[in-house]
C-alpha cells in the first residue's frame, strides 16, 4: 500500500511537471502602472507604417499586461532629435511624463532602407509598377517617467519585397502604403512581433 501511494505521488509531480509554465519576460513593464506609447516615427518611408505599428504594438502589449494603463501619443520630436536644438531626452521624457501622468513612456522607429530595384527599361517606358526589394528596421525604446532614464532597447529587422509606380526622376524609392493591403499588415504585424519578444511572458 506504502509502496502504491509512493507512486501515485510520483505520477502526479510529473504530470505538474510536464505542463506549460509562464514566467516572468525579460523586460517586465508591469511595474509601471501607466505607460504611454508614442506614434511610431517613419524614416525614409511613408505611409500607413507608423498606425499599422503602433496598433500592433497596443494590442501585444494590453495582451501581456492587462492590469497596465497604456495611453496613446502623438509622435515625440523633442525625444527622437528633430527640433532645430534637441532636447535633453530625459528632460523631455519626464515633461512628457509629468504633463500625462505616466510611470513610464515607450518610443518607436521604423526604417526602410536598401533599396534593390527589379526591372527592364521597357517597363519604364511604359509606366508599369515596378517591384523593389527592401529592408525594414524597427526600434523600441522605454523610458523611466520618473528619472528619463533609458531602461530598454529593442530592434529587429525583416526583408521583402514591394510595388512601386513608375521612377520618373526619382533617385530613390519611397515605400508607400495607399491602403492597409492585407500582406504588408501581415509583414508589419510580424515586426512587432519579434520587437516585442522581451516583453511577453516567457514559457517553461
Amino acid at each position: 500500500m506504502k509502496k502504491l501511494m509512493t507512486i501515485t505521488v510520483f505520477c502526479i509531480y510529473l504530470v505538474n511537471c510536464s505542463g506549460t509554465m509562464t514566467g516572468p519576460p525579460k523586460t517586465d513593464i508591469s511595474v509601471y502602472p501607466r505607460v504611454g506609447i508614442s506614434t511610431f516615427k517613419l524614416i525614409n518611408v511613408r505611409g500607413m507604417l507608423d498606425e499599422i505599428a503602433t496598433e500592433r504594438l497596443f494590442f501585444h502589449l494590453k495582451e501581456y499586461y492587462p492590469g497596465t494603463r497604456f495611453v496613446h501619443l502623438d509622435a515625440m520630436p523633442e525625444i527622437s532629435g528633430e527640433e532645430q536644438e534637441p532636447a535633453d531626452p530625459g528632460e523631455a521624457v519626464r515633461r512628457i511624463a509629468v504633463e500625462n501622468d505616466l510611470s513610464a513612456l515607450m518610443t518607436g522607429e521604423i526604417t526602410v532602407s536598401d533599396f534593390r530595384p527589379k526591372f527592364k527599361s521597357r517597363e519604364l517606358i511604359d509606366g508599369a509598377r515596378v517591384t523593389a526589394h527592401f529592408r525594414m528596421t524597427a526600434v523600441l525604446k522605454l523610458f523611466n517617467g520618473r528619472s528619463g532614464e533609458q531602461i530598454w532597447e529593442k530592434s529587429c529587422s525583416r526583408e521583402g519585397n514591394a510595388s512601386y509606380g513608375p521612377l520618373t526622376k526619382k533617385t530613390h524609392f519611397d515605400f508607400y502604403i495607399s491602403d492597409k493591403d492585407e500582406s504588408y499588415v501581415r509583414f508589419v504585424r510580424n515586426l512587432i512581433w519579434s520587437l516585442t519578444e522581451d516583453l511577453r511572458p516567457s514559457k517553461k
